[in-house]
């Protein structure tokens, strides 16, 4: 983080490492963690501050150098409107826009806004009897989604697109995430769906391959959508306790309870 940030950040929790590495003179400390790190989530809480998005930038080079995955939300989408090539042709990257930041991008790589086709409004039936069956994604067919084609366009990067449901496509395939959420979305949120999408894309790419009859690229679509669907859990159930009071500490809380429900620890791992 910036050095200014770095003791209020600090104080928030004694579990919380923070390394005020973001710019300046220290910037080259924060480039020698990436050695030792298995994902890289740039974005939330990063600014517009020209000091600050130049290192950012300079990470997520230094990262790809290193072939680790990475994810990037809020901010960091602004910056990559400045400079779409930071991720072109990437494939371990992933992206995570809300309806807003996903009209930016694509209006920056296509000169024009998306279209306005309801895509929830045509899954939402088969959604609902694919949920009802204990079913967390479902395939969907590319066809024109805007999605598809601004993943396509990027050199088949993974594009999770925040919305009713989450949809997420790399160009070549398009899941929906249509796990229930909570009706109440609270700033922060998407900082933990980065930063979850961040661990199950990391899990994804260090997976043996076809041992479940998988391709390389159906895994990160598969983590990403991993991430959706325990984010919106752990939503679902901090809004059954807190209902309109519910904020992202509350969501955070409930994390391992939505992780158990979704992908239970094996008595063999215990």
């Amino acid at each position: 983080c910036h050095e200014k940030a770095a003791v209020p950040i600090k104080t928030y929790s004694p579990e919380v490492i923070v390394l005020p590495a973001l710019g300046g003179d220290d910037h080259e400390k924060g480039v020698a963690l990436l050695d030792r790190s298995h994902a890289l989530v740039v974005g939330p809480g990063l600014g517009r501050d020209p000091e600050s998005l130049d290192a950012a930038s300079d990470l997520i080079k230094k990262a790809k150098d290193r072939d680790i995955p990475i994810v990037l939300d809020g901010d960091a989408l602004f910056l990559l409107t400045q400079d779409l090539s930071l991720v072109q042709d990437y494939r371990n990257a992933v992206l995570t826009p809300n309806v807003v930041e996903f009209g930016r991008l694509f209006k920056a790589m296509f000169d024009e806004d998306p279209p306005k086709y309801d895509f929830e409004a045509a899954v939402r039936g088969k959604a609902s009897q694919a949920r009802e069956s204990g079913e967390i994604g479902l395939w969907a067919d590319v066809g024109d989604s805007a999605v598809a084609r601004l993943a396509s366009a990027l050199g088949h990067v993974t594009i999770v697109q925040k919305g009713e449901f989450d949809l997420i496509s790399d160009g070549h395939k398009l899941v929906v995430s249509i796990t229930q959420g909570s009706t109440r979305r609270c700033g922060g949120q998407g900082d933990v769906l980065a930063g979850t999408t961040g661990l199950f894309a990391h899990w994804a790419l260090s997976s043996e391959f076809g041992k479940e009859g998988l391709a390389k690229d159906e895994t990160l679509l598969l983590g990403a959508l991993g991430a959706s669907a325990l984010t919106r859990t752990a939503s679902r159930l901090a809004f059954g306790k807190h209902k309109r009071s519910m904020t992202t500490p509350n969501l955070m809380d409930e994390l391992g309870e939505a992780a158990e429900s979704l992908f239970p620890v094996a008595p063999s791992s215990l």
